[in-house]
């Protein structure tokens, strides 16, 4: 009897086991697809403050330079 509780104990462990490993693994893959739309904001970012420059800058007559 006391053997058959262990053995159920145990499953019911190893189950808990597998469901942590699960959702260690979905966190992961939504860590990984934040951490790349965080990468590809800092990229727009940077291309807008470029492009944002280039607007701003006057040429010697005080005209903005077309690019």
């Amino acid at each position: 009897m006391l053997l058959n509780k262990l053995y159920v104990c145990n499953n019911r462990m190893a189950v808990q086991i597998r469901t942590l490993e699960s959702e260690i693994a979905q966190e992961k893959i939504e860590v990984d697809h934040l951490q790349e739309l965080l990468r590809q904001a800092h990229h727009k970012h940077e291309k807008d403050k470029e492009a944002l420059k280039k607007a701003t800058r006057y040429d010697s007559c005080n005209k903005h330079v077309v690019s």
